[in-house]
This record gives structure tokens, sequence and C-alpha cells, in this order.
């Protein structure tokens, strides 16, 4: 990345471009961190277009946020006979082929 020169920005511009700059090295960081590089039946990432990728345990467990208030997650985990689902909320399937499906909180 071009580094750009901020020096001309208003302060409190310069502070918080330093501030998204170092939260962009921590969550690169992070990525890097929870990268395994052993292979496992869990994949993570976009591996077919060069991006970041990696492997998970097979036993781990991925949570994703759903509603913030109140704090609502969907879990998945890669069972031997298939995925296991978990929530907070009530969740409802749409199927929509005879091979994919959207999981995702009933509306009430």
């Amino acid at each position: 990345m071009n580094e750009i020169n901020i020096e001309k920005l208003p302060k409190y511009a310069q502070e918080e471009i330093v501030a998204l700059r170092r939260h962009v090295a921590d969550l690169q960081q992070a990525l890097l961190d929870q990268r395994q590089d052993m292979p496992s039946r869990v994949e993570w990432g976009k591996a077919w277009c060069g991006g970041p990728c990696g492997f998970l345990p097979d036993d781990e467990e991925v949570a994703f946020l759903v509603s913030v208030k109140p704090e609502q997650k969907i879990r998945v985990r890669l069972k031997e006979n298939g995925l296991y689902v978990t929530s907070d909320c009530s969740l409802q399937v749409l199927c929509e082929s005879s091979n994919c499906f959207t999981i995702q909180e009933r509306p009430r």
C-alpha cells in the first residue's frame, strides 16, 4: 500500500487513521494466529482465489452473530454424520436447491 502523508490532516484525523491502521494490523495478525496449516475437514478462507485461508481443528465450533441486541449467535460444528447447528434464537431452514440451504433466525 502506498504510504500517504497524513501530516497535513487535522490531528483528530491523523489519530483516527493511525488507530484504524493498528486495528487492521491486529485483525490480520488474529487471522494468522488462528490459521492451522495441518489439513483437516474444516477449511476456511478463499484458497480458490489466493486469499487468506487455513484449517480449523476437526472438532472446532464456528459461531455467527446474527443479532447484536439481544446478542444471538448461530453455532455450527462438523460432526461425523453432518452439521450440528445450535442457536440462542429460533432457527429456520430455507431449502433453496438440492444441495443449498440457508439457516436464519426465524421471524416472529
